[in-house]
């Protein structure tokens, strides 16, 4: 239920949605009530049979009779351009996907000859991977219950890393349409074969996943204490699901939300608190912690370390 209004003479009107590859489909439903006891009249009726769109701050006239309200629905759709790393220039974007629904990239291929993304384009969210030089897309995996912001490639170039979520976590319709943000909550991690195949899982209660470039054969993770007093970043066998502590870092708001990074060589963490303004560049294997000011900012939301020449 996204809508919800008390018009006259005990009427209670709201929306039912389900969601659909443009976002949400809702319908408006009505139940009349006792207007002083609230006690319900009858049953629930549908007022509309509509698809494709949803509906947001909804308005009535004072007699209830007439409604007000925006249309809205989604599409999202994947851009690649070429990056001059001289003059930090990008060519003008090209859109790669033209299917509808929504779509977003979640990373590359080895070769940085394909890009890897989301997409519910078939009424589910799979992942796909698409040539920048073709104009169809070729299913990794599909029928997934929810989709990961990233989906980082293990050192070998064979595996994909997914991070998942239950049904039951306040977190679990946030993630049907992902927001963008760097910050993931604790998850399942599984991997996936690039070649196709269903998810297979490694670790539970994951913040994240990274991994360096492929010379360095060397993935992490991170996760959150018990207590929540620190994060403690893993290095992990994708293969064995081995494990092995990198570093530590003592976070001063157990309630915090972290976002951090990888460097493509493996030799540093960097981490930051979620909407501050300083950020953690935590050195392997000495775990000696750099505190970077970022003057005039306090409200840093990501990190990502630039990968190759595309965006």
């Amino acid at each position: 239920m996204k809508e919800f209004l008390w018009l006259p003479q005990g009427r209670i009107l709201y929306t039912a949605c389900r969601p659909d590859i443009h976002g949400f489909s809702c319908n408006y439903w009505e139940m009349r009530v006792n207007p002083d006891t609230g006690e319900p009249l009858g049953g629930q009726r549908p007022l509309t049979q509509w698809a494709g769109f949803y509906m947001a701050n909804t308005g009535a006239t004072a007699d209830g009779n007439r409604l007000a309200f925006p249309r809205e629905s989604k599409q999202l759709d994947v851009y690649v351009a070429d990056f001059d790393a001289r003059s930090l220039k990008l060519t003008r974007p090209r859109r790669l996907t033209h299917e509808e629904g929504l779509n977003f990239p979640t990373g590359w291929s080895r070769d940085g000859a394909a890009v890897i993304f989301g997409s519910n384009r078939n009424g589910r969210w799979g992942i796909f991977q698409q040539r920048i030089d073709e104009s169809s897309a070729i299913p990794i995996a599909t029928s997934l219950e929810t989709i990961p912001k990233e989906t980082p490639l293990t050192p070998d170039g064979k595996w994909l890393f997914q991070l998942s979520y239950p049904k039951d976590s306040p977190w679990f319709l946030n993630l049907l349409y992902p927001s963008g943000t760097g910050f993931s909550p604790p998850g399942q991690l599984s991997r996936i074969p690039v070649d196709g195949g269903p998810p297979e899982t490694i670790l539970s209660d994951i913040l994240g996943v990274r991994c360096t470039a492929h010379q360095s054969a060397f993935c992490a993770v991170a996760a959150k204490t018990v207590d929540g007093k620190a994060l403690v970043f893993t290095g992990i066998d994708w293969l064995k699901g081995e494990e092995k502590t990198l570093a530590r870092f003592e976070t001063d708001d157990p309630a915090a939300s972290y976002d951090w990074d990888l460097s493509p060589d493996g030799s540093s963490i960097v981490v930051f608190k979620l909407m501050s303004g300083s950020i953690h560049l935590i050195k392997l294997p000495s775990g000696q912690d750099r505190e970077i000011n970022v003057a005039g900012w306090n409200g840093l939301r990501s990190v990502k370390r630039p990968d190759k020449h595309y965006c």
